[in-house]
């Protein structure tokens, strides 16, 4: 006698009562809206929040690199005492002692150092757009990856629905044809089989359910989960040809970070020629006031305004920059390389959604909606239209 598969009863009733627990248990009354849980939520993101900090960072730097233009105080004050003992002298009156008073004080002025701080200011500049670029980014990320998780929630659990009923009905009727030509074993294993289909279903319903609390750091028992989510009709650029260009456009925007954007590596390399090349002129104004208190030989103290132009070249980095600002171009140019790579990853990925959509339009099937629904959400992203506005516009 041949062994029939396990019984699956025990992992059924487990999945069963998740869903009742997570899905059909929850008051829908008193339920919070999903889109407005995601919009509340949004910065609360790490990844968004990371970003926002990024702005901080580089609106400092932004400030940091202007006040290169402007004059530099400089203030230093010295205070002290020493004596000194002469152990082969006889009398003490040949001993030393000293107190000294030093105070310094002057402004100097860059006049002139060939671009090198305007391609600071520029770098800088860059990077805060950038900053802002990679907050956009994140929140359209953010906003993709709880959207997807949540369509592919819903889609999963109208599958479940559809490949129970389907199972039913192929179990009945293998029963009702087993009445007539005995053959157990070939029930047995149809049973199994749609078990089976119907626990992987389960599994993906839990971890959706679970992406989806993690990303939402909520309880979806709190949340309404079958509410209704409608996109305007202008959501989906009107043809292929300009959600490609939209799809470039944005990979532009949401690729450059510091260490690959091409602009910021080219000011960097313009910065060290002028740096290594060109000598830096400057002007310097002060006073200082040196007081000295011997009790041997005599005290004395002087004092001094003083007013000078710095002409300095330093002739070590002059050697070894250049070729520090020619290396600098050279990963410019593959940083370049990368964001070419980039905008055929967006192009790509928009045409991959736009053929999947339409393909799905054709369908009729009550999947249709869900399926659609997840490419949309794609192709919004690629084309740099899924934000926080956008998010607002649903939920109004």
């Amino acid at each position: 006698m041949k062994n029939h598969p396990k019984n699956l009863n025990s992992l059924d009733l487990a999945y069963f009562l998740f869903i009742m627990f997570f899905f059909i248990l929850p008051n829908k009354s008193h339920a919070l809206s999903f889109l407005k849980t995601l919009d509340k939520n949004i910065n609360k993101s790490s990844l968004v929040q990371e970003a926002q900090s990024n702005i901080k960072s580089s609106e400092y730097l932004t400030s940091a690199a202007k006040g290169k233009w402007f004059p530099t105080l400089h203030l230093s004050a010295y205070a002290g005492n020493a004596k000194t003992e002469n152990i082969f002298r006889r009398t003490p009156k040949e001993n030393v002692s000293i107190k000294e008073r030093v105070l310094d004080v002057s402004l100097s002025q860059p006049l002139l150092d060939f671009g090198k701080t305007a391609s600071q200011i520029k770098m800088a500049q860059v990077v805060e757009k950038d900053s802002y670029n990679q907050l956009e980014k994140s929140k359209s990320e953010y906003i993709k990856a709880v959207l997807s998780q949540y369509f592919k929630l819903r889609l999963e659990i109208l599958t479940l629905e559809q490949l129970q009923r389907r199972n039913a009905q192929r179990i009945k009727a293998a029963e009702n044809s087993v009445r007539f030509k005995p053959d157990f074993t070939s029930l047995e294993q149809l049973k199994f089989d749609a078990k089976k289909a119907e626990r992987d279903s389960d599994l993906l319903i839990g971890i959706y359910g679970q992406n989806l609390s993690s990303l939402l750091g909520i309880d979806l028992k709190e949340i309404n989960l079958w509410e209704t989510i409608k996109f305007p009709k202008n959501s989906k650029p009107s043809s292929l040809e300009e959600g490609i260009k939209l799809a470039e456009h944005t990979a532009t925007r949401f690729l450059p970070i510091e260490s690959t954007d091409p602009k910021i590596l080219q000011e960097l390399s313009n910065e060290k020629w002028a740096d290594s090349t060109y000598p830096k002129v400057s002007a310097e104004f002060g006073y200082k006031y040196d007081e000295n208190h011997f009790q041997h030989p005599v005290l004395g103290s002087q004092s001094e305004t003083y007013g000078i132009i710095k002409f300095q070249y330093d002739f070590e980095t002059g050697l070894s920059g250049v070729h520090n600002a020619l290396s600098l171009q050279e990963k410019s140019k593959k940083a370049q390389a990368l964001i070419d790579d980039q905008v055929r990853l967006f192009r790509d990925g928009f045409i991959q959604s736009w053929l999947k959509y339409e393909s799905n339009q054709k369908l009729n099937s009550p999947l249709t909606e869900f399926e659609c629904n997840i490419q949309l959400v794609e192709m919004l992203f690629y084309t740099g239209r899924l934000n926080q506005d956008f998010l607002k516009s649903i939920i109004e």
